[in-house]
């Protein structure tokens, strides 16, 4: 019997261990904190799958793992699994390398899937107007998604099943991605079995096999908690059900041409399918009180925030402290940011209590006070801005603009980086993002500085 108390208190302690992810320190917050480690290409698939074309067959769809290197062990962290786009024709798990090592220096757990791709179409110029020509076939497209959903279950269910090998915790899943992977992230989301049988047509799902067995024979389940959506859809906002109450923060331009972004044809050819883009998504969770975001760009067309690293990271650090909110209990209450342009954004749309420039976070890694003290102060007088901390510590900082160039990079100890800061008489008026890596302690500290 006392064997049996034991066992349940270290349970206990092991589920308590893993809900403790709202914390007052920087982690998983706009903050990069951890170097990361890669794994490449992990299979997750033991049973064969079909292809598009029905042979041959698909025997190892494969995904990318991206952790945090510090991590102590017995530490299990949230997990992200980011789903590439290519319009469910193409694309590889790769393309979101970059998106992935944001996350993971952050704190977070990240995979990123590859998955079966391929439908009967003509070329993309074909494709849309004004040609929208009648070779694209939508039957052959909706079995695509399908399949995209299928092997991003598959996923999730093997990571899961190895959550203690990669330390993650199934009872924190967000997913996301762009475009197709949006749209499929989407669908996992809130398109349930009986939805699927019904939009496919019984006879068609049953040939393409059931979403939870297909790809491999884990029985593991998980908990989706949020999703990232850069101009993804859905084919009907009226599979989104009260009792799902998965959050989602969207990103999207108003002027899109291939995924809407309210309801609208799907390519903007009359002959196609009608999907139902961020906004109108927004606007359904949002009636029915179920926590969302959604950022504008107005004139924006396919995929905003993805011309420059700036808009990437932006996008990246916007939606880890959505999820932050998320694991926080403290969600925003559907907040719509229409932007007229990409850089209308900047640092100041980052809640107080997610911004790396807030006095009230500190790493989880950092216990020396000294080091603790450390800020960046602007002396106007002389358009020479300064770097205090601990004078023993070596640090590397690099000063952008808002357009995610590199105005000044350094590395060295407090006195010979202050010996070396440039002067901002000449610069241009605008905002620009100092941040400060501490190298021993891997802290990092970002201000924002105004030059008038």
């Amino acid at each position: 019997m006392k064997r049996q108390i034991s066992l349940l208190f270290l349970l206990m302690i092991s589920i308590s261990l893993r809900a403790q992810y709202c914390t007052p320190s920087a982690r998983y917050s706009n903050c990069d904190l951890f170097s990361v480690n890669v794994i490449h290409d992990i299979s997750y698939q033991n049973i064969p799958v079909t292809n598009w074309l029905s042979a041959p067959d698909i025997t190892s769809l494969k995904l990318d793992l991206y952790s945090p290197a510090s991590d102590p062990p017995g530490t299990f962290r949230p997990l992200i699994v980011l789903i590439h786009g290519g319009g469910f024709k193409t694309g590889d798990k790769s393309g979101l390398a970059n998106e992935c090592m944001s996350f993971a220096r952050k704190g977070y757990v990240v995979a990123s899937i590859n998955y079966r791709v391929g439908w009967t179409y003509e070329s993309d110029l074909n494709m849309r107007p004004p040609h929208c020509t009648a070779g694209a076939d939508m039957g052959a497209f909706k079995k695509a998604t399908y399949r995209a959903t299928q092997d991003a279950h598959a996923a999730i269910r093997f990571l899961a099943q190895k959550a203690n090998t990669y330390r993650i915790d199934p009872n924190w899943v967000f997913v996301g991605g762009g475009s197709a992977g949006a749209f499929t992230s989407i669908l996992l989301s809130y398109m349930q079995i009986p939805e699927w049988s019904t939009y496919l047509t019984a006879p068609v799902y049953a040939s393409l096999g059931d979403l939870r067995t297909s790809g491999n024979n884990f029985t593991n389940t998980f908990t989706i908690r949020g999703i990232f959506d850069n101009c993804g859809a859905i084919f009907d906002t009226t599979f989104i059900n009260p009792s799902e109450n998965i959050p989602l923060i969207g990103f999207h331009g108003d002027a899109d041409p291939i995924v809407p972004i309210d309801s609208n044809k799907m390519m903007s050819c009359p002959g196609y399918i009608s999907i139902c883009g961020s906004r109108a998504i927004h606007n359904k969770l949002a009636a029915l009180g179920i926590c969302t975001e959604l950022n504008v760009l107005h004139g924006g067309g396919h995929s905003p925030y993805t011309a420059t690293s700036a808009e990437v990271e932006y996008q990246i650090s916007r939606t880890a402290c959505f999820f932050r909110d998320i694991l926080c209990s403290a969600c925003p209450s559907a907040p719509v940011y229409n932007f007229a342009n990409s850089f209308a954004m900047a640092s100041t749309m980052f809640p107080p209590n997610c911004s790396c420039s807030s006095p009230r976070l500190s790493s989880p890694a950092n216990t020396d006070q000294s080091s603790a003290d450390v800020s960046i102060t602007l002396n106007p007088g002389n358009n020479h801005f300064s770097l205090h901390g601990n004078t023993e510590h070596v640090y590397q900082v690099q000063l952008c603009d808002m357009q995610g160039r590199i105005m000044f990079a350094s590395k060295g100890n407090l006195e010979q980086l202050n010996n070396s800061l440039p002067s901002i008489s000449s610069w241009s008026s605008g905002i620009y993002i100092i941040q400060l890596r501490d190298i021993m302690t891997q802290q990092v500290y970002t201000e924002k500085l105004v030059k008038q």
